[in-house]
């Protein structure tokens, strides 16, 4: 038969206490729900452990050898359980953060980056995947996503408004001028996103692209590069204002329509539910709430 903690704590508190009142008292249990837990340890250790008299108890030999191994069971239990409760109570630890790559040239590293500098015991495991990735099969403790499917084992909390917009360096503008419109797009180079899981809004599609032929335009697949590009004076692109906030604030990249508005999505953090509370997880998620939409 498996080992019964509740039978050793009867025995270790008996022994500890010469009593099985105090040993009851003790385990704030009745004294004849003490004398059945020790009962029934001895049956199924086939030896008796205590000698029970009217007025006191006595540790045979085999309960004397028995003590100190019973003893050191439950104290192993507790300390384990006590350091796992130090680590759900206690920032520190490994967090799997997942987010797409547009997101690499938004303020969101920079924010990883003053947590890291906060709660400098907490590590950051950091996936960039265009794809949805399960966060409940990988792992994943949060995901910052520009859509969300809603899933009754994920919540998703709101950060921020991003907003596509086309822009361009101010090189490329004093040598091409500025489009005045969408329509006017076709007379210049645009720099398209090929990138997987990117969908074009029905407005570019229909007033620009089907006007140009694509295969005489720029591409690439990484917003990166896309970035970079514009910021060479290689053409106008179309990205997520989240993407180039530092360059369009600091005037290295024009937004051409800022009054047009062309898409709009919500960037989320998205983290599995909660069974019981983790404090490394409730500090990522307090700071973020709190901290990334001052950025924005």
């Amino acid at each position: 038969m498996k080992p019964n903690l509740t039978e050793y704590e009867a025995f270790v508190a008996v022994v500890e206490e010469a009593n099985l009142s105090s040993a009851a008292k003790r385990l704030n249990l009745t004294k004849s729900a003490i004398s059945k837990q020790l009962s029934k340890l001895e049956a199924r250790l086939g030896v008796g452990l205590i000698d029970r008299t009217t007025h006191n108890v006595v540790v045979t030999p085999p309960g004397l050898q028995f003590y100190p191994q019973c003893k050191e069971v439950l104290q192993s239990i507790q300390t384990h359980e006590k350091n796992l409760k130090d680590i759900l109570d206690t920032p520190e630890g490994k967090l799997r953060i997942s987010f797409s790559q547009v997101l690499l040239q938004s303020p969101l590293v920079s924010t990883l980056a003053k947590f890291h500098q906060r709660y400098p015991n907490i590590v950051c495991d950091m996936r960039v995947e265009d794809s949805f990735e399960d966060l409940m099969a990988t792992q994943i403790d949060f995901a910052f996503r520009l859509s969300h499917q809603e899933n009754s084992r994920l919540v998703a909390r709101p950060l921020a408004e991003a907003n596509l917009v086309f822009c361009a360096s101010p090189n490329y503008l004093e040598q091409h001028g500025k489009p005045k419109s969408l329509q006017s797009l076709i007379k210049h180079q645009v720099i398209i996103p090929n990138f997987d899981r990117y969908n074009e809004p029905k407005a570019i599609k229909e007033l620009m692209y089907a006007h140009i032929d694509r295969n005489k335009l720029h591409s690439s697949n990484n917003v990166t590069a896309l970035i970079q590009a514009a910021l060479e004076g290689m053409g106008i692109i179309v990205v997520l204002d989240i993407a180039v906030k530092k360059h369009l604030d600091e005037g290295q990249l024009v937004n051409l329509f800022p009054k047009q508005a062309l898409l709009k999505r919500i960037l989320h953090l998205v983290y599995p539910r909660q069974n019981y509370p983790v404090k490394r997880l409730d500090t990522f998620k307090q700071f973020i709430l709190e901290e990334f939409p001052k950025v924005l």
